[in-house]
């Protein structure tokens, strides 16, 4: 079997994070990679394949380049941060992309990044705290904001191009998704009605009944996966 792996590269990176904390450009990439290498060494009954082996076509990764210009304040210290090479997640961010690309069957695909108005704004926990008298404003850090005013352009569409080029052209037998915060519900669809086995792997994150029923099976490897491996898949 034929296997494309498609991840959306916003959505693992938070998953990531929150799953096995923070790591360098290099480890995440590494730890990315022997993700989706991971899929590859289950077996799918609905393969139309005997025995369901699946070889890897490609892993599909989309994301857009970082912020590379423009400022934001920062309320809970006074300072301001400026994007571009200066900034610290610029450069992680940049060497990450360049340590996935150089891995064997790996397609960047980027989209670009949109900045209106840049602001961090009161998370809603912290916000309910500070009204009921919970916590102090002077008490407030880092991680009771979140940036707002940057988002992705161009990724979801191209995610949608992908599906279909591979489905209806039968370039593929089958398709894993790693994805969770985003309307797959429509690619899902193009994908099963060429034919093609479409498996989705949320990485832990809730998904809609609604959304769970277009796809042809759930494949979520975030609660073994070995994170600390060493070991770079061949």
């Amino acid at each position: 079997m034929l296997t494309a792996v498609l991840v959306d590269g916003n959505f693992y990176l938070h998953r990531a994070k929150a799953l096995w904390g923070k790591k360098g450009p290099a480890e995440r990439a590494a730890e990315l990679y022997r993700y989706v290498v991971g899929h590859l060494g289950r077996r799918s009954p609905t393969s139309p394949v005997e025995g369901g082996a699946r070889t890897l076509y490609r892993l599909f990764y989309y994301d857009c380049p970082p912020l590379s210009h423009g400022s934001v304040y920062r309320p809970w210290d006074g300072k301001t941060t400026a994007f571009g090479p200066s900034n610290a997640s610029f450069r992680w961010s940049n060497e990450f992309h360049r340590e996935l690309a150089r891995k064997r069957k790996v397609a960047m695909r980027m989209g670009t990044i949109m900045a209106g108005n840049p602001c961090y704004s009161l998370k809603s926990e912290a916000l309910k705290a500070v009204i009921r008298g919970e916590r102090a404003v002077a008490d407030l850090g880092e991680g009771d904001f979140v940036l707002m005013g940057i988002k992705q352009a161009g990724v979801d569409m191209r995610i949608g191009l992908d599906v279909a080029s591979l489905s209806q052209d039968r370039i593929v037998n089958q398709i894993v998704l790693v994805a969770g915060d985003m309307d797959f519900e429509p690619v899902a669809k193009v994908a099963r009605r060429a034919g093609v086995d479409f498996i989705l792997d949320p990485m832990g994150h809730h998904i809609r009944d609604e959304l769970v029923v277009n796809t042809d099976g759930i494949e979520d490897l975030s609660g073994t996966f070995e994170a600390e491996s060493e070991e770079e898949p061949k």
